[in-house]
Parts: C-alpha cells; sequence; structure tokens
C-alpha cells in the first residue's frame, strides 16, 4: 500500500496517505507491443482447484469488496471453476489484471502496546493496514505465486537467499531463530565474537517502490509472461477507506505491496533480495531476515577486525535498503555483542550511519528475547508476564457456573499455550533445565487449567493439568523442540513422503510425552492421589476422549474430590465432622461414597448402573472404562452426577440455614437473658 503513515481519530477512522516513489530512477517499464503468447503458459483447471483449496475458508474472515466469502467458491460447481479457468486465461493473454480485482477495503488493525492515554491531537495510534480483496483476485494471485516458486525452484539464479525465512514454504520463525543461535554459539565456542545488529525498516511494504519489484523481477530473469501480468497487476490499485466524516473514499495507490494479498509477500522478497544477497562474499557474514526483519551477523576471532567488519556490513546494508526506497528506524535498531566469559575491552557501541547503537544485553528478535547466553532469562519473565494478562482478562468471562462449556474453554487455553510457547523449539532445552523460571509459568498454567475444568483453586496442579488435558509446559516444550527437529531433518532427506512421516514422528512423540507425563504422575506421595488413581491408567483415551464429552461443575468436583463432600469441607474448616449428612450414616462422605455407596441415591444409582451396562459391584474404575467408550455413557454418567450433587448441595444449604437461624435464636435468648439478669441485680 501507498505509505499508510497514520490514523487520526478524531470521532471517526480518518487515513493519512503519503505516496511514495524513492528517488527518482526511471520505471523499467516494458514494451509488450510484440508480446507473443504461448500455449504452454495456459491454467488448468487442476491449478484453479489447488489454488482455491489453499485459501481459508473461515466463516470469519472479513470479504472483500463484492462480499463473496471464499467458502461460496469452493462449492461451486465444475461448470463455475471452468468458467474462472477461462478468465485466469483470459487474463493471462491479453496481460491484463482486472482492475476490480485491484480495489481493496482498507481495514486498520491496533498494533499491540498502542494505548491511547498521552496521545497529542496530532498523534495517532499505530495499525497495521490490511487490503481485503475479491477472492477470484487473491485465486488468481496464488496461481501466479505458485508458478512463481515453480520458477524459483527450477532456476536457482532467480530464487531467493536461503536465509531469507519469511512467507517461505517449510521456513518459519523457529527456523530464523535457530540459525541465529547455531552461528552465534559456534562462534563464542571456538572463542571468538558474534556481533548481531537488528534493523527496523519504517512502513517496509507499504512503502517499497513498483519499480523496484519490476527490476529485481527483470534482473533474476523471470518469465516475461509473469512480468507482463504483474506490470498490469500494480497499474490501478487503489484502496478504499473512511475518512474524517466517516463516509467511504478512495484513493489511487503508487507504491507497496499490499498486506493482506497474495502476491505481496513473495514480490517482497524478490525485490529485499538483495539485501541478503550482501553476505553472499564473507562466510563470516550473515543477513538473515524474516520478511522485513533483518538480523546481521558477522563473526570473528579478533574483537576490533569484527567490529569493522559488522559496522561496514551494516552500512552497506543501510546504503541498499535505501536505494529500494525504504528507510531504516535507526530509533528502533537494537544491537547485541555475543562473547565469552572474562573478556576485557568490550566495545560499548556500534555505529548505524551517524548513530552510535549501544550493545544491550539483550535484543527482541522474532518475538524471542534474546541474550548473550542464550539462557533466556528476559524471555521467560517477558512471556510470563504477556501471558498472565491474558489470563487476568479471559477468567472474567469463564465463571465456574453459568460459564462456557469445556470446549469453549479449551479455547481459552490455547490462548494462553500459545502465547507460552511461542518459539519453544528455540528455548525447550534450556526451559526444561532452568527450574528458577518454571514455577511462574507453572502457576499460570495451573490457574487456567482450573478455570478450564471449572475448578476449585483448592484442586492440585496435577489433578487440575490432568483433567484439563494439558501436559506441564517443561513436557510441551521438549516435545515441541523434538518434533520441530526431527521433522527438520526429515525435510533434508530425499525420496521421503514428509506428510506420512510427520503423522509418524507427532504420533511417536505423543506416546513420549505420555510415558513421561505418566512418570511424574505415578511418583509416590505426590498431589492429586484421588485424580491420578482414577485417570492416569486410562491417559491416552482420555487426552483423546472426545470434545463433546465436556466437564461440568459437578463433574470435575466428583472427579477431584474437592466439592460438596464431608471430607472436603471438614479440610476447608467448613465442618466439624467427616459424616455424611444426607444418609446419616457414619462413613467418610467424599466423592467414592457419594457415588458408589450412600444409600440416598440407590435408585437413581441403579438407573445409572443399567444405562451404562455396568455388573453388580462395578467400580469407579469400571465406569471411566465405560465413559471414555461412547458417548451416551458419558451424557448419562454426567446427568446422574449433575441431579445427586444438586440435591446434595440443596441439603448442605439448607442445613447452613437452619444452623444459622439456631445460631441467632440462640444469641438473642442469651441477650434477654443477660437483660433480664441485670434487671434483677439492680
Amino acid at each position: 500500500m501507498a505509505g499508510v503513515d497514520r490514523v487520526d481519530r478524531q470521532g471517526s477512522v480518518g487515513l493519512t496517505i503519503q505516496a511514495r516513489s524513492g528517488n527518482n530512477l526511471p520505471d523499467p517499464l516494458e514494451d509488450w507491443t510484440n508480446f507473443a503468447w504461448s500455449d504452454e503458459w495456459m491454467v488448468s483447471f487442476d491449478e484453479v482447484c489447488k489454488a482455491l483449496k489453499k485459501g481459508s475458508s473461515s466463516l470469519s474472515k472479513a470479504p472483500g469488496p463484492d462480499g463473496f466469502r471464499l467458502v461460496l467458491w469452493k462449492r461451486a460447481p465444475e461448470e463455475t471453476i471452468r468458467w474462472i479457468v477461462g478468465i485466469y486465461n483470459t487474463c493471462l493473454k491479453t496481460g491484463e489484471f482486472p482492475v476490480a480485482w485491484k480495489r481493496a477495503n482498507l481495514v486498520l488493525i491496533p498494533k499491540a502496546g498502542n494505548v491511547n492515554a498521552g496521545l497529542q491531537v496530532s498523534d495517532a495510534p499505530k495499525a497495521r493496514p490490511i487490503c481485503l480483496l475479491d477472492e477470484l483476485g487473491k485465486t488468481f494471485e496464488r496461481v501466479l505465486a505458485e508458478r512463481i516458486h515453480l520458477w524459483q525452484a527450477n532456476n536457482r539464479d532467480s530464487d531467493v537467499s536461503k536465509f531469507q525465512f519469511g512467507f517461505r514454504k517449510n521456513k518459519s520463525t523457529c527456523d530464523a531463530l535457530s540459525l541465529v543461535r547455531e552461528i552465534t554459539t559456534a562462534a563464542v565456542k571456538d572463542g571468538g565474537f558474534a556481533f548481531a545488529v537488528s534493523l527496523d525498516i519504517s512502513n517496509a511494504f507499504n512503502s517499497i517502490p513498483w519499480r523496484r519489484i519490476r527490476r529485481a523481477l527483470r534482473d533474476k530473469g523471470y518469465p516475461i509472461y509473469i512480468k507482463r501480468i504483474l506490470d498490469s497487476y500494480f497499474a490501478d490499485r487503489s484502496i478504499r477507506y473512511l475518512n474524517d466524516s466517516g463516509r467511504w473514499d478512495s484513493r489511487s495507490m503508487e507504491a507497496g505491496v499490499p498486506q493482506g494479498s497474495v502476491l505481496g509477500p513473495v514480490l517482497w522478497n524478490v525485490a529485499f533480495d538483495e539485501v541478503l544477497s550482501l553476505a553472499d562474499e564473507d562466510e563470516r557474514s550473515h543477513v538473515v531476515c524474516y520478511a522485513n526483519d533483518t538480523l546481521i551477523i558477522v563473526t570473528g576471532r579478533d574483537l576490533k577486525t569484527t567490529q569493522l567488519r559488522a559496522s561496514i556490513l551494516v552500512a552497506r546494508a543501510i546504503i541498499v535498503i535505501k536505494r529500494l526506497g525504504l528507510r531504516v528506524a535507526k530509533e528502533k535498531t537494537e544491537a547485541i555483542l555475543f562473547h565469552g566469559r572474562g573478556v576485557i575491552g568490550l566495545p560499548a557501541s556500534i555505529m548505524v550511519e551517524d548513530t552510535p547503537i549501544k550493545f544491550a544485553s539483550s535484543i527482541k528478535y522474532l518475538g524471542i528475547i534474546i541474550d548473550v547466553n542464550w539462557l533466556f532469562s528476559e524471555h521467560f519473565r517477558y512471556i510470563g508476564e504477556k501471558a498472565g494478562k491474558v489470563v487476568r482478562a479471559l477468567n472474567r468471562l469463564m465463571p465456574n457456573l453459568r460459564g462456557p462449556d469445556e470446549r469453549r474453554r479449551r479455547l481459552f487455553a490455547n490462548v494462553v499455550h500459545s502465547v507460552i510457547l511461542y518459539g519453544a523449539p528455540i528455548w525447550g532445552d534450556i526451559f526444561a533445565k532452568k527450574s528458577c523460571a518454571q514455577p511462574a509459568l507453572y502457576r499460570l498454567q495451573r490457574t487456567t487449567a482450573q478455570r478450564v475444568i471449572s475448578a476449585y483453586r483448592t484442586v492440585s496442579s496435577n489433578a487440575a493439568l490432568l483433567l484439563a488435558r494439558l501436559p506441564p509446559l517443561k513436557l510441551l516444550a521438549t516435545s515441541r523442540k523434538r518434533t520441530y527437529e526431527r521433522i527438520k531433518a526429515l525435510r533434508n532427506q530425499e525420496d521421503v513422503d514428509v506428510v506420512i512421516n510427520k503423522k509418524e514422528i507427532r504420533d511417536s512423540e505423543f506416546t513420549i510425552l505420555c510415558n513421561s507425563w505418566r512418570g511424574i504422575l505415578e511418583k509416590p506421595n505426590t498431589p492429586g492421589e484421588y485424580t491420578k488413581m482414577l485417570i492416569v491408567p486410562k491417559l491416552e483415551e482420555w487426552l483423546g476422549r472426545d470434545t463433546a464429552n465436556s466437564l461440568s461443575f459437578h463433574l470435575t468436583q466428583v472427579l477431584t474430590n474437592h466439592g460438596c463432600f464431608s471430607k472436603y469441607l471438614h479440610q476447608i474448616q467448613k465442618r466439624t465432622d467427616t459424616y455424611c449428612f444426607m444418609c446419616g450414616m457414619d462413613d467418610e462422605d467424599d466423592a467414592h461414597h457419594t457415588l458408589m455407596t450412600c444409600p440416598t441415591w440407590d435408585t437413581r444409582r441403579l438407573e445409572m448402573r443399567k444405562r451404562l451396562g455396568l455388573p453388580r459391584g462395578f467400580t469407579l474404575s469400571d465406569v471411566m472404562d465405560c465413559i471414555l467408550s461412547s458417548r451416551e455413557s458419558w451424557v448419562a454418567f454426567s446427568s446422574y452426577v449433575e441431579v445427586i450433587m444438586r440435591e446434595k448441595e440443596e441439603e448442605e444449604r439448607r442445613l447452613e440455614r437452619a444452623q444459622s437461624s439456631s445460631s441467632s435464636s440462640s444469641s438473642s435468648s442469651s441477650f434477654v437473658a443477660g437483660d433480664e439478669s441485670g434487671s434483677d441485680s439492680n
């Protein structure tokens, strides 16, 4: 997009758009008068079906200006798809990307950490501009993007650097971070140094000139029909946005790749590859990128020489970035120096243009806080605070009673876990060894688990995590690291079915995870014995149970032994004895007594046994086997639990009211007696 710089919020959403054209070099537009079409470039029916399949059909995803969601096109009959294929071939033959597919609705997504407090009238919160485009146009972009990727795979000179990890198949932020850790650790282990400078590029995707993308396509020798259709793709682009009066307005685009498009990231990589190519001349110099997040790393054994080389490479990178029509935000640039212990005379800063950037003890790159020794202490504190905010915000939406069911509560747990476990393949091994980093995050996980299963806060971590089907963070982080490393090694092998083997890897890691967790849970004299006795023997079945079989507030009580039971109420000092207040027998009242032996519910218990097909003298272990085997049995047992626990709660409340009334009467009688006694004495 053409430089979306800010958003003014004064009762309505407005937009200030600044078109950047970079320096005044000529645009390398070609003359397509003598273009000759070849039928080998035709779009096939299978290509379009594959492109439609790759798109997200989520109903929550906003449609483009035409209002049609992708799910409608996915359900279209074959005749309609063939009609779409004809349209795409006409576009390629004529070299025209339809104008309707180049019109976008602008949506502004606020960036994390923005606060409105303290903003001046001229200030505006930062936002990420997303372009909502027609799905037919985006599907055509997927076809073109796939062809560009195929060309890159078959023509290495046209491909982008292997150190570009953004928007690349089988590459991720973990791959980039793993490479950075590998490079810097090897340099320090060898007795050397590693200078790392993270460059922040201002408004990158919205600012890169189209002429630079065209020039990169030409210099890298991309097919002529691809360059021709992309010339049309860039021409006559426009966006619609809400102006200061709250009405829709439009503006032509003159630069940038649309955020929200399919071709935008692909074309960004092609144009920005000039920056990454700077490190090709020296094996000790590296430019690692994820999209526009650029990290320059220079290693060496001599401190001063390595610093000089790092300064030169940073200067060259900034020159190329400027030549691309982009700008480095020096105020957001960070630097870190990796070194061994006991080194003296370390420099305090490195020059970035005319600004000295001080070396920090840690920097944030791709969402992970990296420190000099790769111990991640600061990162663990950071994710603890971040996840804590999420937990506190969502707890208010998850009351134990009359709240959402377990399936929706697990969404809450997934949000918390996604925050905590981001980048786990990079720091999982350190977290497993660093016991001082675990307690704070385990407290958050325990709170999350208790909220998922609607449990009392007195329920132990072992029981809560087990019922919520949330393995301990240490095991999850270690498992994710192993899975990542095994799949990464798998991709490097030839003649291997990656899809099938990935499933085998995940299945085997699940087995390893269950065995490790079972080993922890089976340790004697650890909390949650009652719950562990029920679940641990059937751990795999419990973890894989149908999500429709939801835990309720009362079902959780009977599976934790924390609820309306005399034994539990005695533990929390709400009763003076542990006898059952329902049947009046001397048996200790706990979950087992309530479910299995209390004569108050003999009739209901018999009905439940018949519905579940249980034999006489059945045990709770038999009940667990039965309810995990079928949906009907789960519902029948849950209904039985709900009825008896509600009746038990009503009886407890009645006894409390009676006791409270008796205490009030006793106090009142004592007061009257005391008053009369005082009168007599007078």
